[in-house]
């Protein structure tokens, strides 16, 4: 089997690169593929995973159900993060996690192309609930090269903390960077950090539940070595 090269791509509605709660990337790759903004689509994540060589890495940030990418409300809308604090988001959040829309990315999708990706962090609300039948962290491993996934259990994401791309760049294996990761989100749990979602670029937020994610995968192993 011939490896993905060297390179990640991310999809994401929020800039990682910024933010305290984020992605890293670039303290491993130096060949990353970004789309970071209001108008990603459902469309530019399907054409990295069905990249015919492939990447090594994938971060993966939308709003998400169990066995969902959502990218319909970004898409040719005005949508305020906010609305989601209301008592009418709260109430159809447990809906819409589920609910398939013309421009989403499903398990199904996924299935389809078995994506040539390794490793994914997927920095999206309940991807990693390995209690639902066909929840996406699993279809990614399950249906592709997927080795590893970091994925989020509920609603808000997943662990995106630096300790954890500063610890896989040191060359550790993975479930030690993902330790790392719990150690440093316990001990700055109820810290502000700062999430720069799409043009607002200064919203402060709690860093606390450290347990949002989960590893699914084996945690043993390591990226491969550079040349």
């Amino acid at each position: 089997m011939v490896l993905p090269p060297n390179r990640a791509f991310v999809v994401a509605s929020i800039d990682v690169f910024k933010s305290g709660w984020g992605a890293r990337p670039k303290e491993i790759y130096t060949d990353v593929a970004s789309v970071q903004s209001r108008n990603n689509s459902s469309d530019s994540l399907k054409k990295f995973l069905a990249s015919i060589d492939g990447y090594e890495w994938g971060v993966i940030n939308v709003f998400s159900g169990p066995r969902i990418h959502h990218f319909d409300y970004l898409e040719g809308s005005s949508f305020d993060p906010a609305w989601w604090n209301t008592k009418e988001g709260r109430g159809l959040i447990a809906k819409y996690s589920d609910e398939i829309m013309p421009n989403d990315v499903s398990w199904l999708d996924v299935k389809a192309v078995k994506p040539k990706v390794l490793f994914y962090h997927l920095l999206s609300s309940e991807t990693g609930r390995h209690d639902c039948t066909d929840y996406l962290a699993g279809t990614y491993i399950f249906t592709g090269l997927g080795l590893v996934a970091i994925a989020g259990t509920q609603h808000s994401g997943s662990i995106g903390v630096p300790a954890l791309y500063e610890s896989l760049a040191s060359g550790k294996i993975i479930g030690e960077a993902w330790k790392d990761a719990l150690n440093w989100s316990i001990e700055h749990s109820g810290e502000k950090i700062t999430v720069y979602w799409l043009d607002q670029k200064n919203t402060s937020v709690e860093g606390k539940d450290p347990y949002k994610a989960v590893l699914i995968g084996d945690g043993t192993l390591k990226l491969p070595e550079r040349k």
